[in-house]
């Protein structure tokens, strides 16, 4: 040791300990102003405080009065629970608890590691708040945020500003939100995007467990799938991975592009899910499955529809409609207590209206062609209806046109069956089956207004139109 009497300064070398009431310091070199206690270590520094904090360091500057300590070159900060803060240069005090660096540091906790280029840390709190470029890695997920703030007992991570969150899975864009990696749930707030290969799902708020695979978006809900051409959109969803079921309620709307035209479907709820069924073969197969209830309407080019409950499967491509539906096909309104619409290669293949059927179409005000049965089987050619086939107490009513689409006259007729056939989307000619009851009144005998089928309503104001779904 080397004392000078005029600057009271004494330099020490050599398995140097200095102690005072909150820390044991040691390192090779130690210069001590005896005035201010003011210590400058070097070499092989450490210091260990009595709460258990352990610092090392090739430089420190130490103060025993304000317990200050500076640090510079390799520090490495570690709490008694084993979290590590490192960095060149780092500032600490051993009476508050605080410290920070600037100009870049990493944080260990665990699986978790953080790095920055600033950090303010508060060991009385348990909690770090790091700012520029801040990064955490865990086993499942990388954030970059340019602000997060650390709780190291919780390990939650709450993170503010433009940030983007990756794993196997996809990418995340979220403008804030807290991370916990104990649970692997992340809370994402203020506009928040996850992108996973085919889909991407986008609301003002998102709630995701990694574990159980559950994901809960609210407000503004965006679901879209670019290999099928689908878009959701609600205000609340729900996605389980598991079974790859989908459940969004309050203004839902299902659009989907199909062949350059568009299919929209709106719904109070709507629950999409995957079922494994057997094939004959005995290989199993993924079947889709769609259910829309309350308020459901349909709106596509060529069909529109509303039912009170909806139901699709890609087993057989039929839609079925439930309680009061009505469809509408160019100028034709069909409608049952039971509707069967069975699709092939997304257009419309054969229709069946079970009890209480009815079909029509407008020629003008209160004139109408009409059929009606116990029910209805109809076919498409074209997308246009082709034929119909009635049975069980069948009726119809067919105004005849003559050769120069003048009315001559009307065509009512009742039977067990009727074949109506169509050409250029329009009645054609009529078939009965069994022996019919037909009678043709020429049209100065008729008032449109007696020709009316019992239980026959035109129903267009409910026919969906595009404006009511945008």
């Amino acid at each position: 040791m080397v004392y000078l009497l005029t600057s009271r300064k004494a330099t020490i070398y050599k398995n140097v300990e200095l102690k005072d009431s909150k820390a044991t310091v040691k390192a090779d070199k130690v210069e001590y102003i005896v005035k201010n206690k003011q210590a400058y270590l070097y070499d092989k520094v450490s210091l260990t405080g009595t709460d258990g904090t352990k610092i090392t360091t090739n430089k420190m500057d130490y103060n025993a009065n304000t317990k200050q300590v500076e640090l510079y070159n390799n520090s490495r900060l570690t709490e008694k629970g084993g979290m590590t803060i490192e960095s060149d240069r780092m500032s600490y005090n051993m009476e508050t608890k605080e410290g920070n660096y600037e100009g870049g540091g990493k944080l260990t906790n665990k699986e978790t590691v953080l790095t920055s280029q600033k950090a303010l840390y508060k060991g009385e709190d348990k909690k770090v708040f790091f700012e520029d470029n801040v990064l955490l890695n865990t086993p499942e997920y990388k954030l970059q945020t340019p602000k997060l703030d650390y709780d190291i007992a919780t390990q939650k991570a709450q993170f503010k500003g433009a940030s983007t969150i990756t794993n196997a899975d996809g990418t995340i864009n979220a403008n804030a939100g807290t991370y916990n990696p104990k649970t692997n749930q992340l809370e994402l707030n203020e506009r928040t995007t996850i992108t996973q290969k085919t889909q991407q799902l986008t609301a003002d708020n998102l709630f995701y467990d990694k574990k159980t695979g559950y994901t809960k978006a609210v407000g503004k809900v965006i679901l879209h799938d670019t290999k099928q051409n689908v878009t959701l959109n609600s205000k609340f969803l729900n996605i389980y991975d598991k079974d790859k079921r989908v459940v969004a309620y309050q203004d839902v709307l299902l659009t989907q592009i199909v062949d350059k035209d568009t299919l929209r479907i709106t719904a109070d709820t709507l629950i999409s899910f995957n079922k494994a069924v057997t094939k004959p073969d005995g290989k199993i197969d993924s079947v889709k499955n769609i259910l829309a209830h309350r308020h459901v309407k349909i709106l596509k080019s060529d069909l529109q529809g509303i039912c009170d409950s909806l139901a699709y499967t890609t087993a057989d491509s039929t839609f079925r409609l439930y309680y009061n539906p009505i469809l509408w096909s160019d100028d034709y309104q069909l409608y049952a207590d039971t509707i069967f619409l069975s699709t092939q290669n997304n257009a419309p293949k054969q229709i069946y209206l079970n009890s209480n059927a009815f079909m029509g179409n407008r020629l003008q005000d209160n004139v109408y062609n009409q059929i009606k049965g116990k029910n209805i089987t109809g076919f498409f050619v074209d997308k246009k209806i082709d034929h119909v086939f009635a049975q069980g107490s069948a009726e119809s009513v067919y105004f005849v046109q003559n050769e120069k689409k003048e009315y001559s006259g009307v065509n009512k007729a009742s039977a067990a069956s009727i074949n109506m056939f169509f050409k250029d989307g329009k009645p054609d000619k009529i078939k009965y089956l069994t022996q019919p009851s037909a009678v043709f009144y020429p049209m100065k005998d008729v008032r449109p207004r007696d020709f009316i089928l019992r239980g026959f309503e035109w129903k267009e104001k409910q026919r969906p139109l595009l404006i009511a779904f945008l």
